[in-house]
């Protein structure tokens, strides 16, 4: 009988809980993005779908990356705990050969979405 009055107090304080977490800013997310382009890359942004908040968005500048080179950052997201996030890098790609400065249109390269926690990792590899 006590046992089963503990259980039922905890499962009606996690239920409470939960919710509250939701929404809130998801600390120490690592992001990685491995350019697999053969080109050198431009990262211009990042996005982050966010379901149930929408999308929010980071201008990244002067990032170039060579073939093979890997973007990485760590970011707290805003509204993002407890909620399937997905990251979606924008980028260019070099047109103009080694001696011109001249870039694609932007293109975009996507993680898998999942549950943001604390630590979550989103690996993108763009090609």
């Amino acid at each position: 009988m006590f046992t089963q009055a503990i259980f039922a107090g905890l499962a009606t304080v996690l239920i409470s809980v939960s919710p509250a977490l939701a929404g809130s800013t998801c600390p120490e997310v690592y992001i990685e993005a491995v350019n697999n382009t053969g080109d050198v890359i431009k990262i211009i942004d990042l996005d982050y779908a966010i379901s149930g908040h929408g999308v929010t968005s980071d201008t990244i500048r002067n990032s170039d990356r060579q073939p093979g080179q890997i973007y990485s950052t760590e970011r707290n997201l805003p509204h993002a705990m407890a909620r399937n996030t997905q990251v979606v890098v924008k980028y260019r790609l070099r047109a103009g050969g080694a001696y011109f400065d001249k870039w694609s249109g932007i293109r975009t390269a996507r993680s898998a979405y999942q549950e943001c926690g604390p630590g979550t990792n989103y690996r993108i590899s763009i090609e």
